[in-house]
């Protein structure tokens, strides 16, 4: 089996800092096949990255488009950084490449096709959403609401299917991963399963007793963490402890 993450991003994007011998080496520690390079609105990542990539784990070239209302779709498999403004044109944009549409996120409230702040038309979110070649059914950055409703569009659909980290930091690749029978290519993308952060799932089935708790015992350490000054030594110790752990995954899908 072959397990990828499609949903990353390297400091080529605005707003991430992960450095690409962070990224090889986190890759690897996950033991992923490989994984897409999703920067935002760029390549540049992925043309620094592919010759210093190891030949034995598999580099995607991807992007991910913010189109004019702020809605991101996620092209692979791409030769040109995409520069369509909205979904219609940037699928069309992404197919014309020979490249695989996949939509991230749809139901988040502020980037998703579907989300409260999307401006295109119904008639285009509807196009668009039966134009697209994988649906993320999970996406790390999403509450389980979001998940679960891309889940359930997924299946209105009949879609392939995609789990996702959407990684901004290093040790965040492969909180989300989509495993499939075969190396993945642009012929060759149906997916066997989907997984995302067991820790995930649990949070949201106890999210429900502390939504009205007025703090709790994680409030009460940062808040003594920031007032003594040391919030961020912590946090970096944190961040060094988890890039040595392998995640604990679910099956989502």
């Amino acid at each position: 089996m072959f397990r990828y993450d499609l949903h990353t991003h390297s400091r080529a994007s605005h707003d991430c800092k992960t450095s690409y011998a962070d990224l090889i080496a986190m890759t690897r520690r996950r033991g992923l096949a490989g994984i897409a390079l999703t920067d935002h609105d760029t390549m540049d990542g992925y043309v620094a990255l592919r010759d210093m990539w190891p030949a034995d784990m598999h580099l995607i070239p991807g992007c991910e488009r913010t189109l004019f209302d702020g809605v991101h779709i996620i092209g692979l498999f791409l030769r040109e950084t995409l520069r369509s403004e909205t979904a219609c044109d940037v699928i069309e944009e992404i197919h014309a490449q020979g490249g695989i549409v996949y939509l991230p996120h749809p139901f988040r409230e502020y980037s998703g096709l579907l989300g409260a702040a999307a401006k295109h038309s119904p008639a285009d979110q509807q196009w668009a959403a039966e134009h697209c070649d994988i649906i993320e059914v999970y996406n790390r950055k999403c509450t389980a609401d979001e998940n679960q409703r891309a889940r359930e569009f997924c299946d209105q659909l009949g879609k392939n299917f995609a789990g996702g980290s959407d990684a901004h930091r290093a040790l965040e690749i492969g909180y989300g991963v989509t495993e499939f029978a075969e190396r993945l290519s642009p012929t060759a993308f149906t997916s066997l399963a989907a997984f995302g952060l067991a820790e995930e799932q649990a949070a949201a089935q106890t999210a429900h007793r502390d939504k009205h708790r007025k703090t709790g015992p994680r409030d009460l350490a940062r808040t003594l963490l920031r007032n003594s000054g040391l919030l961020k030594p912590a946090r970096a110790l944190r961040n060094r402890w988890l890039e040595k752990q392998q995640p604990t995954l679910i099956q989502y899908r």
